[in-house]
């Protein structure tokens, strides 16, 4: 892992060597469900409180889903309805995602 990268997680997820507020509004969560399955994906984000939005992609569909400090507020993708996206983005095994905090400050 690079050590640029790595310093941003461990501030972001609040370990040693700690960044700035700046660098931890920023940051960027990367991986794979493989690595990450989406339930635990989803609890992680509950559990840190994130603020911002995760991106799941599977081959070629893609859904998002808004959380505010750790709540989920809504899910989107293309042609569903929430219910529909939550349903079908929880069955994909595959994939990536990436997790970007809101710029708020």
């Amino acid at each position: 892992m690079k050590k640029g990268l790595r310093n941003r997680l461990l501030h972001f997820l609040g370990g040693k060597d700690s960044q700035t507020e700046s660098a931890q509004i920023q940051a960027i969560i990367v991986g794979t469900l493989q690595e990450l399955p989406i339930i635990e994906l989803l609890d992680f984000c509950k559990r840190k409180n994130l603020d911002g939005k995760l991106t799941v992609s599977n081959k070629a569909r893609k859904g998002t889903f808004f959380f505010s400090y750790g709540e989920m507020v809504t899910v989107t993708m293309d042609g569903y309805k929430e219910n529909q996206a939550f349903d079908t983005i929880l069955g994909w095994n595959e994939g990536k995602y990436c997790f970007r905090n809101s710029e708020k400050v």
